[in-house]
């Protein structure tokens, strides 16, 4: 088990800050963590990626992927770790018309799905509010 540094090439669009937050089992060693491990363990990291692409796609980014990962040791025996992303293109709501709908009508049905021409595409959300 070693301690884990994390880098992130490709990532313009989001924090490096909040992709490192989001990678909730791989965390980064620094002075401050006293309490909490931040080893490395391999059994985690395709989790932990699985974590950044699902961030990715909560801000509209769907086509989100890591294209590489690497592994290497440093000198002061932590382990490195790089991830490449590639984040494309993010994605908006458009026009979002109901057929079918013979018990309520359509703006009832539109405020209660609360989504907009234009929000930010978050698959989740849409998911929760239509069931």
């Amino acid at each position: 088990m070693y301690k884990t540094c994390i880098q992130l090439m490709g990532a313009v669009q989001m924090e490096p800050q909040a992709i490192k937050r989001a990678m909730k089992d791989t965390k980064e060693a620094r002075w401050w963590r006293i309490f909490k491990s931040a080893k490395f363990v391999e059994d985690n990291l395709e989790t932990s990626k699985d974590q950044v692409i699902a961030l990715y796609n909560k801000q509209g980014f769907r086509n989100a992927r890591i294209l590489k990962d690497s592994l290497y040791r440093l000198e002061d025996g932590k382990v490195g770790l790089a991830l490449e992303i590639e984040e494309g293109n993010p994605f908006y709501f458009g026009e979002i018309a109901f057929t079918g709908n013979t018990k309520y009508r359509s703006t009832q049905l539109d405020s209660i799905l609360g989504i907009q021409t234009g929000d930010i595409y978050d698959l989740e959300r849409l998911e929760t509010r239509v069931y």
